[in-house]
């Protein structure tokens, strides 16, 4: 709704998805089985993706022509099947 409401004054807006993230997610929560499940997923599909990559693909949704809006950017390790 917000996109058909702004896309008269030209503002581009854009979904970002990422899939698992190498952050400190884990590190938030006490539940010790939370940790031994996300554990056991990020060694399952071998890390997830770096800050970075995530970081990149912004950057260049961002840097296309204002005429040119990138809708949805969803970014996943490829090993990262769900």
């Amino acid at each position: 709704a917000m996109r058909k409401e702004v896309s008269s004054s030209n503002v581009r807006i854009i979904v970002i998805a990422p899939a698992m993230v190498e952050t400190g997610f884990v590190s938030h929560t006490t539940n010790p089985q939370i940790v031994k499940d996300y554990n056991s997923w990020r060694e399952d599909i071998h890390g997830g993706l770096p800050p970075e990559a995530v970081a990149d693909a912004i950057s260049y949704a961002y840097n296309l022509p204002q005429s040119v809006c990138m809708r949805e950017i969803v970014i996943a390790k490829t090993a990262q099947g769900d």
